[in-house]
């Protein structure tokens, strides 16, 4: 299996001037996948959530979800 690179696509929702790192950010990966980072959900939430057991539930700020319409629009 080849080894994939994640590029930033898309970030926001977090300090002015934030463009991935510990910030929301969305990541496209070499193989045109896309991987997110949020943050850890409450327990309470999660729980009112039918997760599978490899899978996660991440909050992310709507300006995240803007930056990511932008980049898709370009």
């Amino acid at each position: 299996m080849k080894k994939q690179t994640l590029l930033f696509f898309a970030g926001g929702g977090c300090p002015p001037g934030c463009s991935g790192g510990t910030c929301p950010t969305v990541y496209k990966s070499s193989d045109g996948r896309f991987y997110v980072q949020g943050y850890r959900v409450p327990k309470d939430i999660v729980a009112q959530v039918d997760l599978g057991d490899d899978e996660l539930l991440v909050e992310v700020d709507p300006t995240l979800i803007e930056n990511i319409m932008k980049a898709t629009a370009r």
